[in-house]
């Protein structure tokens, strides 16, 4: 900006009723159409406003600064947010906040020029426009008045945050009808409820989607057949537990098939003998669409989809949640090798499909009716933090004093330890190794939840379970964490301003560091082969509670200090 022109909007800026264009040449001193010059660039560049006004019968402009982004987003909070549930930075994190064209991040540096908010967050009205009917990218994106790669961001994000399966929802997509100017595909999308008979008999969606039942005959002698009395009850359970289904409904849907109970990684699952009845059940699913995972699905991606669920192969999945999402990943990864006609690829993740499938039925055994009956004789009577030592079985009941909770275990024997966690009429196999091993994970839950911890073990064993105690975290602005293998360390107040952490792994392997809040939302995130030695900056807009989660075979250094 020259000179001239900042001095036109210095004067405008002391003027804030507005001043005529007429009046702010001759205080210049320029003439009338350089003066035109200067104010038509202030007004493409988003620094004035121009108004038509007549003075003695004379057409001008009167001319008023724009507001900076600070007092327009002042303007958009007093009007918007009216209270506690419904704060600024809620307005933001729900991309409720709609400015140019595009979601509104605090990063956002551009001039506001115009703005909009959504009555709802953009998530949630994107899942209603995709139940409803079958919406492309552009469709959405023309309807909220906003880019394209906004929108892909937002559904892609749905499908990592898992946030869809919580709610019993599958995303579907197909290739939409273009005209002969386009030469890309484009993808339409919808929403469809998981069918009432898939969450019964295949609430993982493997044999439905992966074909599970081809590894039925190749591994029955690792996979456990289980007593249909014995687990038909817990089953139920859980069933009504996850997916809210009356009782009646699942009796009524259950009584008629014929099924039996294999055991799995995360309780009891029915398996279908009639192969035309699972047949159906995987038309319900597919029907001639496929499942969409992320647009478009290429070999990247497909790498991307092999590392997760090896990984989760490795360590444990956590939840019917996460299973899903690795099922409905892998069918999208084989079903595009196979159309692309990748015969190696194929095979390759046919042969993590086997791994798959292996790790989640060919688990130890899980004595249920033990379970339930250690649950139903237990009281709440444990108190936080807890620490205990032994040498075979034990259980525990507590009622949480947060939202989430940090359980430590280790195993100090050679025959076998298993770590089994229990709420809300559902067991949730954490742990198992027969060697000498470390075990840490944080637990998301709701404050006020009966937790049942049971361990089934032979040898010598630690159990530590903590919570984040305001009064005994401490702040920093500098610390340092060292382990060796998977651990979490000490909750800690990270003080607001940015950071710099230093990340070290001495071994070869991978390495995973999740930095997280109180609340087991992730903050920040590494995921990395070792050796390595690593240093990465990132933003902390407020102070707040936070805890690193490592997971890693071998020694690591985690450095955290201000920026």
């Amino acid at each position: 900006m020259n000179e001239i022109t900042e001095k036109a909007l210095k004067i405008i800026e002391s003027n804030p009723s507005g001043i005529c264009q007429s009046d702010l040449w001759k205080i210049l001193d320029i003439d009338s159409r350089l003066c035109s010059r200067i104010v038509a660039r202030l007004v493409h560049d988003n620094y004035i406003e121009r108004f038509v006004i007549k003075t003695k019968e004379i057409k001008t402009f009167l001319l008023k600064i724009k507001p900076s982004n600070e007092k327009t987003l002042k303007i958009i909070e007093d009007l918007y947010c009216d209270g506690p549930n419904n704060t600024f930075e809620k307005l933001i994190e729900e991309h409720r906040l709609l400015v140019n064209d595009t979601i509104f991040l605090p990063s956002y540096t551009q001039k506001i020029t115009q703005y909009h908010v959504l009555e709802k967050p953009l998530k949630e009205l994107l899942i209603e426009d995709l139940k409803n009917k079958r919406c492309s990218i552009s469709d959405l994106a023309e309807k909220y008045e906003i880019k394209k790669q906004d929108i892909q961001n937002e559904i892609t994000a749905l499908i990592k945050e898992k946030s869809l399966f919580e709610l019993g929802f599958i995303l579907k997509r197909f290739p939409q009808t273009l005209s002969q100017e386009q030469k890309n595909v484009e993808y339409a999308y919808s929403i469809i409820p998981i069918p009432l008979k898939a969450k019964l008999f295949d609430p993982f969606l493997g044999f439905s989607l992966l074909d599970w039942n081809s590894y039925l005959s190749e591994l029955e002698n690792e996979i456990h057949i289980l007593d249909k009395t014995e687990v038909i009850e817990e089953y139920i359970n859980l069933i009504h537990t996850y997916w809210d289904i009356p009782f009646d409904v699942v009796e009524e849907h259950l009584s008629p098939t014929e099924f039996r109970f294999i055991d799995s990684i995360l309780g009891p699952v029915p398996l279908i003998i009639t192969p035309l009845q699972m047949n159906q059940i995987s038309d319900l699913i597919t029907e001639n669409e496929t499942v969409g995972f992320q647009l478009p699905i290429d070999n990247d991606i497909i790498r991307k989809i092999e590392g997760y669920i090896r990984k989760a192969i490795k360590k444990e999945f956590s939840d019917i949640i996460q299973i899903q999402y690795c099922v409905i990943s892998l069918a999208e990864a084989k079903k595009f090798s196979r159309v692309t006609n990748q015969i190696a690829l194929f095979d390759e993740l046919n042969t993590l499909n086997k791994s798959f499938f292996t790790k989640l039925f060919t688990s130890p055994k899980i004595n249920y009716i033990q379970l339930r009956d250690d649950q139903n004789n237990s009281s709440p009577n444990t108190r936080l933090p807890y620490n205990k030592s032994g040498n075979d079985n034990h259980n525990l009941t507590f009622e949480t004093p947060s939202d989430n909770f940090i359980i430590r275990a280790e195993y100090n024997g050679s025959n076998q330890f298993s770590l089994f966690l229990r709420t809300n009429g559902r067991a949730t196999h954490l742990f198992t190794t027969k060697n000498r091993e470390t075990f840490s994970k944080i637990i998301s839950t709701k404050k006020g939840r009966i937790i049942n911890i049971i361990i089934d073990a032979e040898g010598p064993w630690f159990l530590k379970i903590d919570y984040p105690e305001s009064n005994s975290i401490k702040k920093i602005d500098l610390a340092s964490f060292i382990g060796n293998g998977n651990q979490v360390s000490n909750y800690f107040i990270l003080t607001e301003g940015p950071k710099k952490i230093l990340i070290k792994k001495f071994n070869i392997g991978q390495i995973t560091v999740k930095l997280k809040d109180k609340s087991g939302e992730i903050i920040q995130v590494l995921d990395a082969n070792g050796p390595l030695e690593k240093t990465f900056v990132f933003k902390n807009d407020c102070r707040q509670i936070c805890i690193f989660e490592i997971q890693t075979i071998g020694k690591w250094f985690i450095v955290i200090r201000n920026e």
